[in-house]
């Protein structure tokens, strides 16, 4: 894990100090590979066993509430839009669409990061 996880954190590196709220939840980006563990395994979905780690081209995102994880987004970095968002046993919460538009409202943030990567070390 230790190999995956250097490799991840210098791919996402730009972007692991984001971090949006509109008051309610809070969105971040996944900062480890221990963290799709986690989530994978709170949430009971697939994002450590199919290693979404490795997507060059997504950025994963963990919605939570009081530092409760309730949804994972996926962002594609190249069309810059949600993919997925998928909460316990892959299915939406009730909160889906207000995690949807908090990372909507915030892909110009994002898109920053991206032409950073693209022209930064």
């Amino acid at each position: 894990m230790k190999d995956m996880n250097k490799k991840y954190v210098q791919e996402k590196k730009k972007f692991l100090d984001l971090s949006f709220n509109d008051g309610v939840i809070h969105v971040e980006p996944l900062r480890s590979v221990k963290e799709f563990l986690e989530e994978g395994t709170e949430l009971g979905h697939c994002i450590f066993t199919n290693k979404y780690f490795d997507l060059k081209h997504s950025l994963l995102l963990s919605a939570k509430i009081d530092k409760t994880r309730i949804e994972t987004v996926e962002l594609s970095l190249s069309k810059m839009e949600v993919v997925q968002a998928r909460g316990l046993g892959n299915k939406p919460t009730k909160y889906h669409e207000q995690i949807v538009k908090l990372v909507n409202d915030n892909i110009p943030a994002i898109t920053k990061k991206v032409k950073l990567k693209m022209t930064g070390p």
